[in-house]
């Protein structure tokens, strides 16, 4: 079961934190076993990415909140950065409530 929850699950789901769910479906639904192989490669670099992009929006955010020391009395944190992306920036926020004890919300632009 741990695998599913901590292997199998995060990288079904970075698919669609970084592009799009269709190739998560793809693979689930694929006969194939060369084509999904080759699919759950693809997928599985999603999840470095994923893992890469989320290393940096939190170094990123953890920076702007030390700059922001003086409003350490709010009881609340809300970031923006029209460049991180939008299917990451849950997990920044999570990481960010973990870290400051504080509920985080965490803003992008949504591009369309």
């Amino acid at each position: 079961m741990s695998d599913i929850i901590f292997k199998i699950g995060p990288r079904i789901n970075a698919s669609g934190r970084m592009e799009n769910g269709k190739k998560s479906v793809d693979l689930l639904v694929e006969r194939e076993y060369a084509i999904a192989l080759k699919e759950a490669k693809h997928i599985d670099e999603y999840n470095e990415q994923r893992k890469d992009v989320d290393r940096q929006m939190t170094e990123e955010a953890n920076q702007i909140v030390a700059r922001l020391e003086s409003q350490k009395h709010h009881s609340s944190i809300v970031l923006y950065d029209e460049h991180w992306k939008k299917g990451v920036i849950g997990i920044v926020a999570s990481r960010l409530t973990e870290i400051y004890f504080r509920p985080t919300v965490v803003l992008t632009r949504m591009i369309t």
